[in-house]
């Protein structure tokens, strides 16, 4: 344990209902910023790499996830809204959640690049006079290239409908109906059926 994790473990008791995990990630937390933004001695500059790591570790797992890292960097703030919004929809309690969420923004940015990459290679883009010109000029290299892209894409596009089924489901379970109840509710709906034939018979007689 390092110093300043001692000195805001002190300072900050575990609170009630709060998981080991929980309250250590908040101590490093606590402890990086402390360490951060202070002028540091030698010793605390050790200190401060170590803690550094872990709350690298604990924040791309916890709060960021990868997909902003990973995405194109004039995608980024798009990348963290969608996050956002996800998070917000779903929640993220769980790290299961935290994952699909990730995996779901990563698969947006993964399509948005592939678009990206089919158009720079389907299209000449001409921008050297005030208006952009598109033209067409392809050979097999190129067309190869498209396929593979539009590939890609298709597989992206793939990932985001199985990823958010995948959510909806955990956060909203589908109802099931055993077969045995929809047995017994049939049973019963023939049996009403034969009392109004039978019914019916003798009012006819």
């Amino acid at each position: 344990m390092t110093k300043m994790l001692e000195i805001i473990k002190k300072e900050q008791p575990k609170k009630l209902k709060e998981s080991d995990g929980d309250y250590q990630d908040r101590m490093v937390e606590e402890a990086y910023w402390k360490l951060r933004d202070k002028k540091r001695t030698k010793l605390e500059e050790e200190e401060y790499h170590s803690i550094k790591d872990k709350f690298v570790a604990f924040y791309v797992v916890k709060k960021w996830g990868l997909a902003p890292i990973n995405t194109d960097a004039d995608l980024r703030l798009a990348t963290i809204r969608l996050q956002g919004d996800l998070t917000t929809e779903f929640g993220n309690s769980t790290p299961i959640k935290r994952l699909l969420i990730d995996r779901l923004v990563s698969a947006w940015s993964m399509v948005a690049s592939y678009e990206r990459m089919f158009q720079f290679t389907k299209y000449k883009i001409d921008m050297s006079g005030e208006d952009t010109h598109l033209s067409y000029s392809h050979d097999e290299k190129s067309i190869k290239l498209m396929q593979e892209t539009r590939k890609g894409i298709e597989m992206a596009n793939d990932q985001i409908i199985r990823l958010s089924q995948a959510l909806r489901n955990l956060s909203s379970p589908p109802i099931h109906v055993k077969a045995k109840n929809a047995i017994v509710a049939q049973n019963m709906q023939i049996n009403q059926d034969s009392i109004l034939s039978k019914k019916n018979e003798k009012a006819s007689n």
